[in-house]
């Protein structure tokens, strides 16, 4: 064990001298395994592939994804147009200058891309949505939801399903008629 900079805790990294306050363990690994549980007070940030269960429950473990997953917050707080939501590598979830609406954009030959969503309005009808984007030459958009269904939750999954690692799912919700849309996105895609 070597201690450096000001109440840091280094095993097996020479850590730095400007570091507060910071645990720094090995140097170069690729795997740290953690038995019993893990305890987080502030924030974990982790770069590369983040499993969750044992992958040993199906026939089919999935893809191995060499990006990791992405699970954060979103927040849209202005309904200007094109203001981006999320994303994938070719498709964009983006405001369509309204209040509720949303539309999806995609780059000029994306692939063979889905969306599908699911909006509750404001009186609580359920509304769905689905297209297939079969590969255009050119870019183009397509309106997920407008403004005048006054949907005030939104489950909108999205992306290339040929290429295992170019999805993005969100879990949207805003107060009645007002223009903030927030929630939580979840995407192999780095957002």
């Amino acid at each position: 064990m070597i201690l450096t900079g000001n109440n840091n805790i280094d095993i097996g990294n020479p850590g730095s001298f400007t570091d507060d306050n910071i645990i720094r363990i090995g140097y170069g690994q690729t795997s740290v395994y953690i038995t019993g549980s893990l305890i987080l007070s502030n924030s974990l940030r982790q770069t590369g592939m983040v499993r969750l269960g044992s992958e040993t429950g199906a026939a089919d473990p999935g893809y191995p994804d060499p990006n990791g997953m992405v699970v954060r917050r979103v927040a849209s707080l202005f309904s200007t147009a094109s203001n981006i939501v999320a994303r994938t590598d070719v498709l964009t979830l983006e405001r369509d200058g309204s209040n509720g609406g949303l539309l999806i954009r995609w780059s000029a030959s994306p692939g063979f891309c889905a969306v599908s969503a699911t909006g509750v309005t404001t009186a609580g009808a359920v509304l769905g949505f689905h297209y297939a984007i079969s590969d255009p030459v050119s870019t183009g958009t397509a309106t997920v939801f407008n403004n005048a269904q006054s949907v005030a939750h939104y489950d909108i999954a999205f992306g290339n399903t040929y290429v295992e690692w170019h999805t993005t799912h969100v879990v949207l919700d805003r107060y009645d008629n007002d223009n903030y849309i927030v929630g939580t996105v979840t995407s192999s895609y780095n957002q």
